[in-house]
Order: structure tokens, then C-alpha cells, then sequence
């Protein structure tokens, strides 16, 4: 073979195209099956996955770098793809997701700057998908528009699930009144200097607590 395509270039040629070709081909099937990992995809067919993926943009976040901030415009969704990142709502509280998981979709959706932050808990790898294009696909593929639905119905489950606990968890009694209003009683008295004598008296008594 080495003799034949040093004989005849076109022989070499060829040759090096069809690896090329071959190669370019393993490596985007590959790509396409790492989108699949991500529940927001996991219902397209091998077609739309392909159209699905030329629209995603890599970015990478070091630990403790933010995504994005509370009250910022939302230009993009993210999808994880390594690490965690810790959610922040206004409202106080976070929680963190892992990969395959999706975040920044209600600001999109709804068209609202984002109402919490992101923050990469340790170093990230994430793919973004822009605003137009988000636009363009849930309108052109429904079973993302059905995905997305299932995923925000399930975290909202989540969020109700975790205020319900919290809401659950009795409160600390007061102190009864019987204990309060209990009679101070004076300790004997001892033989202490003057000094701290007074410091004695200047205690808190049971019955005062």
C-alpha cells in the first residue's frame, strides 16, 4: 500500500481522505451520545439530537466562580455536564445539581431576569444553549417542550416537598408561666468576702430563669 500511494498520489490521497471521514464521522456520533446523557434531550430521535447539538456552545467555570447573578437577564440555558452547582434563590435557601441537569430555564421561559444565582461548587464543564435558538427548538421539536415541562414539574415537587419539611418542624414550647412566676428563693448565706458576695447576689436565680 505504502509503495502504490507513493506510486500514484491520487491513491494517497483518497486514502487520506476516507480516514478523515471516518474519524470526523466516530467522533460526532460520540458527541451525540454524550447530549444524551441530559434529560432535557433524552426524547429526541438520532436526527433532531444531531441538529440539537450544533446549537451548543462548551464553557468551562473554576470552584466557587459565578454563572450567573440573581436579577441578570437570562441569555442562555445551562446544561451540566461535570461537576455541581449550587443554586441560590432570592428567597434564601440553595441546592445543588448535578450532571445531566439543567438550570436558568424559568428566566427563559418566562422572560424574567433570573430570581436566583448560580455558583460552580466545584470546577464545572457546562453546555449553553442561547435564548433564539432555546426559542426556536422548543418550537420545532415538541418533545422538548414536553421534557422541559416534566423537568420543571418535578423540581417544583421538590420545592414543595422541602417546605413542607420545614413547615413540619416543631417549633420550641415557651417557657411556662408556672416557671416564670415561681417565687425567687433566697440562697443561704455563706461566708464569702464582700466582694463576692456581691457578685453572688448579682447572679441569676432558678426561679428569675
Amino acid at each position: 500500500l505504502d509503495r502504490l500511494a507513493s506510486q500514484y498520489p491520487e491513491i494517497g490521497k483518497a486514502l487520506s481522505q476516507g480516514l478523515a471521514t471516518r474519524l470526523a464521522a466516530n467522533e460526532q456520533d460520540e458527541g451525540e451520545e454524550r447530549f444524551r446523557s441530559f434529560e432535557l434531550f433524552a426524547d429526541l430521535d438520532g436526527n433532531d439530537l444531531k441538529h440539537v447539538a450544533t446549537c451548543l456552545h462548551p464553557s468551562r467555570y473554576r470552584e466557587g466562580e459565578q454563572i450567573y447573578r440573581s436579577s441578570s437577564p437570562a441569555d442562555a440555558l445551562f446544561l451540566l455536564e461535570v461537576g455541581q452547582v449550587r443554586i441560590q434563590p432570592l428567597s434564601g435557601g440553595s441546592w445543588i445539581l448535578g450532571p445531566g441537569e439543567a438550570f436558568g430555564e424559568r428566566a427563559l421561559l418566562t422572560n424574567q431576569p433570573h430570581n436566583a444565582s448560580a455558583v460552580a461548587e466545584t470546577e464545572v464543564d457546562v453546555w449553553t444553549l442561547s435564548k433564539s435558538d432555546f426559542d426556536v427548538l422548543m418550537q420545532r421539536y415538541p418533545s422538548l417542550a414536553i421534557s422541559m415541562s416534566r423537568i420543571l414539574s418535578e423540581r417544583l415537587a421538590k420545592m414543595d416537598s422541602g417546605m413542607q419539611e420545614s413547615a413540619a418542624k416543631p417549633a420550641v414550647a415557651p417557657v411556662p408561666a408556672a416557671v416564670t412566676n415561681m417565687p425567687q428563693r433566697r440562697r443561704p448565706e455563706a461566708s464569702y468576702p464582700t466582694a463576692d458576695r456581691d457578685k453572688v447576689e448579682e447572679r441569676i436565680t432558678f426561679g428569675q430563669w
